[in-house]
């Protein structure tokens, strides 16, 4: 029962509302480097968890290409590290629990990604 309720807090915490960051806008009103595409046959990297962490935790890309993330039902991807530090927290870079999502990294830089319940960190590297 208690494990339940711990899962039922982390999920509640971490489910989305009207003030979540729409992944086609970033906090300055930019537009997102990080989009949402359909999944290609082969995408250039896929990220899956494994315990609790990324694998991989680092990938590395070129400019335009798809990274598809593949979290666990207990995790998720949301944008930066945790703690904080210099990585792109581009608010397109964001997965639900579970879900299968492909996304496209559109501007060359290091973006960081983290797993809110669980605080894991992965990046993604775009050349």
């Amino acid at each position: 029962m208690m494990r339940f309720v711990l899962c039922a807090v982390a999920l509640a915490a971490c489910g989305g509302d009207s003030k979540t960051p729409d992944a086609s806008s970033s906090h300055d009103g930019a537009a997102a480097t990080v989009q949402m595409v359909s999944c290609p046959a082969t995408p250039a990297a896929t990220v899956t968890t494994s315990g609790f962490m990324y694998s991989p935790q680092m990938v590395t890309i070129n400019q335009g290409q798809v990274v598809k993330f593949m979290p666990a039902v207990d995790h998720n991807v949301a944008p930066g590290h945790n703690p904080t530090d210099s990585t792109i927290a581009d608010p397109g870079l964001n997965v639900t629990f579970g879900a299968t999502t492909c996304l496209m990294f559109t501007q060359t830089g290091m973006y960081g990604f983290h797993c809110v319940p669980h605080g894991f960190n992965g990046t993604v590297i775009v050349n």
